[in-house]
């Protein structure tokens, strides 16, 4: 009885251990991946207002943007005239 009892044991603590880590998984790969984006996001920005030229890519459309070219930030875009372009498209330029 008690060697029953202790493979029961042993089963079902194993479905609970391997539940439990698949959870964190689950839920901590999505924050740990918008931690980097943020701080990738935050980079660019400071790029920007430092005055360095960025270089965004639309598709086929390469663009410059820079702080001199009087592009502003808007929430997540760099903006002049119609143009908008998102923030995480774009680069420093080399």
């Amino acid at each position: 009885m008690i060697e029953k009892r202790r493979i029961k044991y042993f089963i079902v603590n194993t479905r609970v251990q391997l539940q439990f880590l698949y959870t964190n998984f689950i839920v901590l790969v999505p924050i740990a991946a918008l931690y980097f984006h943020l701080g990738h996001r935050d980079e660019i920005i400071n790029d920007f207002r430092s005055n360095k030229i960025l270089t965004c890519t639309l598709q086929n459309l390469i663009i410059d943007v820079s702080n001199q070219d009087s592009w502003k930030i808007d929430d997540s875009y760099f903006i002049k005239d119609k143009s908008k372009i998102p923030i995480s498209k774009c680069e420093k330029k080399d």
